[in-house]
């Protein structure tokens, strides 16, 4: 049986798509949360924002597990994400901003 061929590293630029497709997925999760803030449950919106937290936490350890991304890698490409979005004024909200903070800080450890 042939061993399997792993990849050096990903590229750049598969990161950063990776970062985008998850920040769109974030954004649709922010829609639906700015629905739920009109109805008075707001115990379900913070319950919502730690399972978006914790499936990414549970994510990146399962990519990193199976070496599919280093260790790190993925919250270094968040916060160059970040950045990159910052610069463009008006390209993220800020409280989209404030989500992708919180989950690089939950898989950086």
């Amino acid at each position: 049986m042939r061993a399997k061929k792993r990849s050096g590293s990903l590229k750049p630029g598969m990161l950063l798509r990776l970062a985008s497709h998850s920040a769109m997925g974030i954004v649709l999760g922010l829609a639906f949360a700015f629905v739920l803030t009109r109805v008075p449950a707001f115990e379900v919106i913070a319950a919502y924002g730690a399972a978006t937290v914790a499936a990414f936490q549970v994510l990146i350890s399962c990519l990193e597990e199976n070496e599919a991304v280093r260790p790190g890698q993925f919250p270094e490409a968040l916060r160059v994400y970040m950045e990159m979005v910052k610069s463009r004024r008006g390209g993220v909200s800020d409280m989209t901003l404030a989500v992708l903070h919180d989950i690089r800080m939950a898989t950086l450890d």
